[in-house]
C-alpha cells in the first residue's frame, strides 16, 4: 500500500503539492488562496482534487494521510515551497 500512495504523490501537480503543504500546516482555503494569489473557489477545487486522489474523507483526513506518508518532507525536498 505504500508504494501506491507514493506513487499517487508523484502523480500530484504542483499546485496540488504547494495546497497540500499548506493545508497540513494548518491553513483556511482562504488563507491558502492568499498565499498562492488565487481564489478560494480555486483552492476548494483543489482541495477537493486531492482528497479523491488520496481516497480522503475530509481535510481532516487528508492532513493525516499527507503526515504518516511524509509528503510534507517531500514537498520541501522538491523545494516546492520557498
Amino acid at each position: 500500500m505504500q508504494n501506491c500512495i507514493n506513487d499517487i504523490y508523484y502523480k500530484l501537480t504542483k499546485s496540488e503539492k504547494e495546497v497540500l503543504y499548506w493545508l497540513v500546516q494548518g491553513l483556511t482555503n482562504e488563507e491558502i488562496a492568499t498565499k498562492r494569489g488565487c481564489t478560494e473557489n480555486c483552492i476548494k477545487l483543489q482541495v477537493k482534487s486531492l482528497m479523491r486522489k488520496l481516497n480522503a474523507k475530509n481535510r481532516a483526513h487528508l492532513a493525516y494521510i499527507a503526515g504518516i506518508n511524509h509528503f510534507v518532507e517531500f514537498i520541501l525536498a522538491e523545494k516546492i515551497i520557498k
